[in-house]
């Protein structure tokens, strides 16, 4: 659903905490900014997604996933909404019925935290992972290597950034799962190391 933030004044979401109307469906949901209001879909209006992402909106800024009791921001920071902010947000969800029932509905959603008192940093998330991912049959291990190259991310970032958290997502055939920082080729350090992962009991490492 793509709705419109307030725009009098520049805010920092600081916390977002998870509605969940019916836990049996839930699986996660995900919030966006949208970087303008040229957006494919008009607030208020309801569409299904098939997990896409509209143009305007490329820029993750919450995220509720089973196991999770929702974020609050390092105190230096917040995600800028309204005046020179984001001005427009898609909020969405998705569901699993894994026992394909006809009779559940849900009503799951956001509370989003708002200040006009603002932080020294705005916030973002960098979201690094595989869109497809191809599991042989009959093999008891798989290991998966992504990266985000140095021409990526000099891209991405022109500053200083700085990690105040990260955590790993999967779904129920993930066994382990780490996210390692490497600068110059050399490994500086786990910024997210699961040698245990179990999804419904997700991990946020500070």
């Amino acid at each position: 659903m793509v709705f419109d933030f307030p725009a009098d004044a520049d805010y920092h979401m600081i916390a977002n905490e998870p509605y969940i109307d019916n836990i049996d469906v839930m699986h996660h949901i995900v919030l966006f900014g949208c970087e303008s209001q040229d957006t494919i879909h008009r607030p208020g209006e309801l569409f299904d997604c098939q997990m896409g992402v509209d143009p305007a909106c490329m820029s993750m800024i919450g995220v509720w996933s089973f196991g999770m009791n929702g974020e609050c921001a390092h105190p230096d920071m917040g995600f800028r909404i309204g005046k020179t902010g984001f001005k427009r947000g898609i909020m969405q969800v998705h569901w699993n019925n894994p026992q394909e029932r006809a009779d559940y509905v849900d009503s799951s959603g956001m509370v989003l935290h708002l200040t006009t008192k603002l932080r020294k940093y705005d916030a973002g998330i960098l979201f690094v992972g595989q869109n497809y991912i191809h599991i042989p049959p009959k093999e008891e291990n798989v290991v998966i290597n992504g990266s985000c190259s140095s021409e990526c991310t000099k891209t991405l970032i022109r500053d200083e950034v700085k990690i105040p958290v990260a955590w790993n997502h999967m779904h129920a055939l993930g066994r382990a799962q780490r996210l390692e920082l490497i600068r110059d080729g050399i490994k500086i350090k786990d910024l997210a190391y699961d040698p245990k992962y179990d999804y419904n009991t997700p991990v946020v490492h500070t």
